[in-house]
């Protein structure tokens, strides 16, 4: 069983046991990542720069350089140029909070 299957069977078998508002405070924020997953994949560092940055952090901070270190070949999925196209909300995060339940 894969790690996915895994942590999708865990999550199936904790949802039953959620409160009808946890259930729909889940769904608004799945509906959020889902929805902003493309901008934050296009916008975040490759994992290689981000160990190359902490590789030179800490040779500045010790004086001696990381040893055993391999920094990954860039793959190119963060090379895009153009951003993400823009959509509009899914509907539960445009109405969450019009339901009525929420306690602003």
């Amino acid at each position: 069983m894969s790690r996915l299957s895994r942590l999708q069977a865990l999550v199936d078998s904790r949802r039953s046991k959620l409160t009808s508002h946890e259930k729909q405070l889940f769904e608004f924020t799945s509906a959020i990542a889902d929805w902003l997953g493309p901008f934050h994949d296009h916008i975040r560092p490759s994992p290689a720069t981000v160990l190359a940055d902490a590789m030179k952090q800490s040779e500045l901070k010790t004086g001696k350089p990381l040893r055993n270190i391999e920094i990954p070949a860039e793959d190119g999925s963060n090379d895009q140029k153009e951003p993400p196209q823009v959509t509009p909300p899914p509907g539960i995060v445009a109405t969450f909070f019009n339901g009525g339940w929420w306690p602003l």
